[in-house]
């Protein structure tokens, strides 16, 4: 038996629409996490502790590596520097 095309056509839509809810879920846990570490510690404590900066560091060197991904999921091709 072999699928229709609008079967097809509705699997690709439906993937990005549980990964772009997936990526906003994620995103939200983040906000929340720094939200409460902030509120839990206070900044004058996060700044003394050596593990934050390097969090901060290794965050600063691997984001622009995964932007990729987003943009992708958003149905645009990453490596297109067109005008």
């Amino acid at each position: 038996m072999t699928e229709s095309p609008v079967a097809s056509a509705a699997a690709p839509t439906l993937l990005h629409t549980v990964l772009l809810i997936s990526l906003g879920l994620a995103i939200f846990a983040l906000i929340v996490a720094a939200y409460m570490l902030l509120t839990g510690l206070g900044w004058a404590t996060i700044k003394n502790i050596r593990s934050f900066d390097l969090l901060i560091l290794t965050f600063t060197l691997v984001m622009p590596q995964l932007i990729a991904f987003p943009i992708n999921l958003l149905g645009w091709n990453p490596l297109d520097y067109s005008p």
